[in-house]
C-alpha cells in the first residue's frame, strides 16, 4: 500500500485488469475493463467472473487501439481504486472498493488479460524512486 500500476496496452477492445488481495480468483476486489462494449466503455466490477454488478463506468469512444499502444495507470490507496490515462493526473474512473466491500485490502496482486478473443499486447512499467 499504496499500489500503482503504469502500463501501455495495444488491443482492439477489452483490456482487463484484476486487483486481488491474494493469488486467488475469490480474492479479486476489482475487475477493471478498458475498451469494453466495442471500445466505448471502461468499467469496474467488484469481483471476478461470475460478478455482473458494475460499480463504476466511463463512456468514451476509442479508449484503446489495436494499432498503437495507449498508456494508462491504476492506483489503489486507502480503499479507493482510480484509473487514468498516461500523462494525465486526473482519473477518468474512481471507485471506493473499501466502502463497497466494508474492508480495505492491504495487499494487492494484479493480473492482466485480453477479453474474449481480442489479441492484446501489454507493457508494464515499474517506476523507481
Amino acid at each position: 500500500m499504496p499500489f500503482r500500476l503504469d502500463f501501455d496496452v495495444k488491443i482492439k477492445q477489452g483490456a482487463s485488469i484484476a486487483l486481488a488481495e491474494h493469488n486467488t480468483d475469490e480474492s479479486v476486489f476489482a475487475e477493471i475493463n478498458i475498451g469494453g462494449r466495442v471500445n466505448t466503455l471502461a468499467n469496474v466490477r467488484p469481483c471476478y467472473l461470475i460478478c455482473l454488478d458494475i460499480v463504476a463506468t466511463h463512456e468514451e469512444q476509442g479508449l484503446v487501439n489495436a494499432s498503437e499502444y495507449r498508456p494508462f495507470w491504476i492506483d489503489y490507496k486507502g480503499g479507493v481504486v482510480r484509473i487514468g490515462k498516461g500523462g494525465q493526473e486526473a482519473a477518468f474512473v474512481e471507485w471506493d472498493a473499501g466502502a463497497y466491500h466494508q474492508r480495505v485490502p492491504t495487499r494487492v496482486h494484479f493480473g492482466v488479460s485480453s477479453w474474449g478473443n481480442a489479441e492484446g499486447y501489454w507493457k508494464l512499467h515499474q517506476k523507481c524512486a
